[in-house]
Order: structure tokens, then C-alpha cells, then sequence
């Protein structure tokens, strides 16, 4: 926990300047002004934190959609996510269909009732060949050993009722849960 700490000892400004000369395997973010909103889509693919293997943050605000569209490695958990919108996860599942991410193992977004109320399954998977799993599958979510030996605090979840779908370039299936208030991608 001390290189949390040294971490939020840091103003706004130069966390982003630590994070692109330092790389890290697991990373959890509490701060809760944590805000990049003026980063363009070239500087979002180049930042550091979007190659750390497990990355956990508590309040992605307004960078909601970023996070969930450029995040590249392997587990990823995102909370507070208060700008999603269906076609942010679209996006997302297109372009791991079309061969991107090839780390990533999961990822889940916890989002506001508000939010989730507003998101319709037919405009997340609109474009997208889709195959409902039967009751009985379930899924947990896996954090990755290191998030969860620095945080014992983080939200159990496990997933049933999810959708398949299938990566056109080499064949390998995902099952992605859209169930209140989670979204959840699990590459199988």
C-alpha cells in the first residue's frame, strides 16, 4: 500500500507524468478527481495505464467511455462509470470481434441504475451476431491475484444469463453479461 499512497500524494498534473515513466502490473485508482478529459484519441492509446495487466478504478467519471474502448491488457474493473452509453459498449465489442485486445481476459463496468435503465441490449449487440447462453452458466469475475492482495474491499460479482459471441479472425468466443448494474466481458 505505500506506493498507493505515494501516488495520491501527487497532484492531478503529475500523476499522469508518473504514470507514463513508470509501469506497473496491477493498479488500483481512488482518487476521485481523477480526470483526463481533455486527452485526445492518440494520447488515450500512447498512456501507460492503459497497458497495466490488472487496473481497478473506483470513479472513471467522465472518462467512462475511454477506459472501456482503449483499455488494452488483461482484467479491468471500472466503477462509477457515469457517461456510458450503449454505443460505447457496441464499439467496444466490435473491435474486439475485429481482432483487437488480444490480452484482454475480462472486464466489467458497474454502473449507476440511472444508466444502466437507459442502455437497451438490442443497441449494445445492434450489428453483432449474437447466441444467448442458458440459465445455468455463471461466471465470476477474476480481479487477478495481485488487485486482490492489495484490495479486500472490491465488489464480488458473479454473472449468469450472458450472450456469446464470436471473434470473425481466429474463431475464439467471448460471453459478455449485461445484467443490473453490471456490464461483463469474459474471453473464454
Amino acid at each position: 500500500m505505500i506506493w498507493m499512497n505515494f501516488i495520491l500524494a501527487f497532484r492531478i498534473k503529475n500523476i499522469w507524468n508518473f504514470m507514463m515513466t513508470s509501469i506497473w502490473t496491477s493498479w488500483i485508482i481512488r482518487y476521485n478527481s481523477f480526470d483526463c478529459t481533455n486527452y485526445t484519441e492518440e494520447m488515450w492509446e500512447i498512456q501507460k495505464i492503459m497497458k497495466i495487466k490488472n487496473l481497478v478504478i473506483w470513479n472513471t467519471g467522465k472518462q467512462s467511455s475511454q477506459f472501456l474502448c482503449h483499455f488494452k491488457e488483461e482484467h479491468g474493473l471500472f466503477m462509477r462509470c457515469d457517461h456510458l452509453k450503449s454505443f460505447d459498449f457496441n464499439r467496444f465489442l466490435k473491435n474486439w470481434m475485429n481482432g483487437e485486445k488480444e490480452h484482454l481476459k475480462s472486464i466489467c463496468c458497474l454502473l449507476p441504475k440511472y444508466i444502466f435503465h437507459s442502455l437497451t441490449e438490442a443497441e449494445i449487440f445492434e450489428g453483432i451476431q449474437i447466441d444467448k447462453l442458458e440459465d445455468s452458466v455463471q461466471k465470476k469475475f477474476d480481479y487477478g491475484p495481485l488487485i486482490e492482495k492489495y484490495d479486500r474491499f472490491l465488489p464480488r460479482c458473479a454473472f449468469m444469463n450472458g450472450t456469446k459471441i464470436e471473434r470473425k479472425s481466429d474463431g475464439k468466443w467471448a460471453t459478455v453479461f449485461f445484467t443490473e448494474p453490471h456490464f461483463a466481458f469474459f474471453y473464454n
